[in-house]
């Protein structure tokens, strides 16, 4: 589980640039893991603490929280802001795929964020995502898609061939006014069609960009958003949610206001467990769910799976609500997502081969 997360951009940019207070105010908001970017392409001066990554990472984990790093991939496209194309000589997907990996390694990460956008709508784009997670598969943590919300709106991007490496999906979910739970839902249900992962979605802790973030009156809407965000989120069985960006909680006004609406909410973690009320079946985001625990891996075609589906090959070790069991096949089996299910044993969850 990931529980609450949120995205650092620029060090320098929050709380002066003075790491302890950053980390202070990580564990104020609630956090369970943080993720900082690593490397813009293969430049790793562009980091979130460039002169000193290693000592950021080893604070933020002596304070009991995961880190997962993040970078911004180009597969060799240089573009301006217009979305013009300038040069096709960037770094090779497979320099990008290799900068990742001694990264993730070097730092001891525990999960890896691929930020890809407008450079992978163009040229030979397919091709270039499956160059570049050809040789990211040796990376052994997992792997995340954060990208565009709705892939409808973006049907050139390369979603399938991303998507097949990775383990969640984490959706840049940058909702307009008013619609946090309504586009959440939608993109949920987009990617769902792609591949059934897990998704932890990346809602807004910022104003701006398309949002009216302040009424006439001068009251910050968003806070109330965030909370709507966050409780769809969780009620859906999403295993997390996260935030871009802390950056933006210092650099816009009402930033405390957003910061307390993060802070407020908890996040029902079932491996900690929680007193159960008298409800016989709780709703989901509950802890009274069982959860299960993927132990076997890159088992496909499972025919017996009910509706025919199963979750496909996600990495060993991720953990997952139980929503509904079904006896099929021989097998119980347990749903953990719409239409995702994995073959039930001993409490825990594999997958079963019938090929």
């Amino acid at each position: 589980m990931i529980g609450k997360m949120i995205y650092l951009w620029k060090g320098r940019h929050c709380a002066g640039g003075d790491l302890g207070k950053t980390v202070a105010e990580c564990k104020r908001l609630g956090l369970r893991a943080v993720a900082l970017k690593i490397a813009d392409a293969v430049y790793e001066r562009y980091a979130s603490y460039p002169d000193d990554m290693e000592g950021a990472v080893k604070a933020f984990k002596a304070a009991g929280m995961k880190v997962w790093g993040w970078q911004y991939i180009y597969g060799g496209i240089v573009m301006n802001r217009s979305g013009q194309v300038l040069s096709t000589n960037g770094a090779r997907p497979e320099a990008e795929a290799e900068c990742a990996l001694y990264e993730c390694r070097r730092l001891g990460l525990d999960g890896y964020i691929i930020d890809a956008e407008q450079e992978y709508k163009v040229m030979a784009q397919a091709e270039r995502a499956k160059r570049f997670m050809a040789r990211l598969a040796a990376l052994e943590v997992p792997v995340a898609l954060s990208s565009y919300r709705f892939p409808s709106l973006h049907p050139e991007f390369p979603w399938g061939e991303f998507l097949r490496g990775c383990d969640l999906h984490m959706p840049q979910v940058y909702w307009g006014r008013g619609r946090a739970e309504s586009d959440l839902d939608r993109s949920m249900q987009e990617l769902k069609a792609i591949r059934a992962l897990p998704i932890t979605p990346v809602g807004r802790a910022y104003t701006g960009d398309g949002h009216a973030g302040f009424a006439a009156s001068g009251t910050d809407l968003i806070p109330d958003e965030i909370r709507s965000f966050m409780r769809r989120a969780q009620d859906t069985g999403c295993p997390g949610v996260s935030f871009w960006s802390l950056d933006h909680l210092y650099l816009h006004s009402g930033g405390p206001g957003r910061a307390d609406a993060i802070t407020e909410f908890t996040w029902v973690l079932p491996e900690e467990g929680s007193p159960q009320g008298e409800a016989e079946q709780p709703g989901p985001g509950s802890s009274g769910y069982p959860i299960v625990e993927i132990i076997a891996v890159n088992y496909l075609n499972v025919r017996d799976a009910p509706e025919g589906r199963d979750l496909g090959d996600l990495k060993a070790g991720l953990r997952f609500y139980v929503f509904e069991e079904r006896q099929s096949g021989g097998y119980t089996w347990g749903r953990i997502g719409e239409k995702a299910w994995v073959a039930l044993g001993k409490g825990r969850a594999e997958f079963r081969s019938q090929e």
